[in-house]
């Protein structure tokens, strides 16, 4: 397989398993020669764990399902009397159905996890290495970089210290995600820097999903009305268990 449009639109039917074998064969041998299309993969998986998560999927209604049906009959209907090539193989119908069903009843927590907000906080993180600005606080003290933040940001974030666990605290800086301000908090892992960025949340507590851009990582969670989300380029494995740290010392 040589057309990367062909790929994307395989993708998510390999995803829903409506693709046979050798189909899954061909999507698998170009997804390890193209990094674009390996990473148009990891943005579906991104997002479709967050709307898998709890709080975000719901369950759509009966009537609603039917209007959803009819519409996709219609259509397909539609494009045989006019002789018109379907716009996307049949495979592809349950997924639009599913996006039809999101985007008809708002579910407003995708948009949290759509790929722009990766691509800021870890574009957040490399300017924060290169522009020596790592932090305005510098201190492994948490008593000191939580009272900083007073009157900086309208919330007050959970800081906590790994030290013991390999993790110390680095400091803190005030950050900007969204257009709206955002503590971030500064952690190192040996040679490694980590950012855990702050805001509110809608407060739910949940974990999210692991994603990854550019070789960075990132881990999300949300818990006692703010969210959180960690950046770096540890280990997968390392940052998860960074994160299952911090969210055990929010209990």
């Amino acid at each position: 397989m040589s057309d990367c449009d062909t790929c994307r639109l395989l993708l998510q039917a390999m995803m829903d398993g409506e693709l046979d074998a050798a189909g899954t064969l061909r999507v698998e041998e170009h997804l390890k020669t193209c990094a674009a299309c390996a990473q148009a993969l990891e943005d579906l998986k991104l997002v479709r764990g967050a709307m898998a998560a709890p709080g975000v999927a719901y369950a759509a209604p009966e009537a609603l399902k039917r209007r959803v049906a009819i519409a996709i009959d219609a259509e397909a209907t539609a494009q045989k009397r006019s002789g018109k090539r379907p716009r996307a193989s049949l495979g592809m119908i349950p997924s639009f159905a599913a996006l039809a069903l999101a985007v008809t009843l708002g579910v407003t927590g995708v948009g949290q996890w759509r790929t722009g907000l990766a691509d800021e906080l870890v574009a957040d993180h490399v300017r924060s290495l290169q522009a020596n600005h790592l932090v305005d606080v510098e201190t492994s003290s948490r008593h000191v970089v939580k009272p900083w933040f007073d009157g900086k940001v309208a919330f007050a974030p959970t800081v906590v210290d790994f030290a013991d666990k390999g993790f110390p605290l680095a400091g803190g800086r005030l950050d900007y995600v969204k257009n709206q301000p955002a503590a971030a908090l500064v952690y190192r892992r040996g040679l490694h820097v980590i950012n855990v960025f702050v805001w509110p949340g809608d407060g739910a507590d949940r974990l999210g999903t692991v994603g990854q851009r550019n070789g960075y990582r990132l881990e999300h969670w949300q818990a006692g009305g703010l969210t959180y989300w960690a950046v770096s380029d540890l280990d997968p494995a390392e940052l998860k268990r960074f994160r299952d740290l911090y969210v055990a010392a929010l209990k």
